[in-house]
C-alpha cells in the first residue's frame, strides 16, 4: 500500500483507505475492500494500476480480489496515466 498511496499523493487521487480491524478479521476487511471498489466502479472513476510490487515474491489475497473485481473494466496504467497532457 505504501506504492499506491504515494501514487495517488502524486496525481491526487483517492485510494481505499481501510480502517482498523481489532481483533483482525481478514474476510471483513476484505468485504470493505470490495464494497468500495465496486462502488467506485458504479460511480465511474478512473481506476488506475500501480502495477505488481517487484519486490515481493507472493501476491497478496488483496491484490488478487481487487485483479478478479476488475475484469473486464478499462484499467488505465499508471505508467500511461502520469505521461498524459494535462490541461492547464
Amino acid at each position: 500500500m505504501k506504492r499506491v498511496k504515494a501514487a495517488a499523493k502524486e496525481i491526487g487521487a483517492t485510494y481505499y483507505q481501510g480502517w482498523r480491524i481489532d481483533p483482525w478479521n481478514e474476510k471483513l476487511a476484505m468485504e470493505r475492500n470490495k464494497a468500495w471498489m465496486n462502488r467506485k466502479m458504479k460511480e465511474g472513476y478512473e481506476i488506475i494500476d500501480v502495477g505488481i510490487d517487484p519486490t515481493r515474491e507472493v501476491r497478496s489475497r488483496f491484490y488478487e480480489m481487487g485483479k478478479d473485481i476488475l475484469t473486464g473494466y478499462a484499467v488505465v496504467p499508471y505508467g500511461e496515466y502520469v505521461q498524459r497532457p494535462r490541461e492547464r
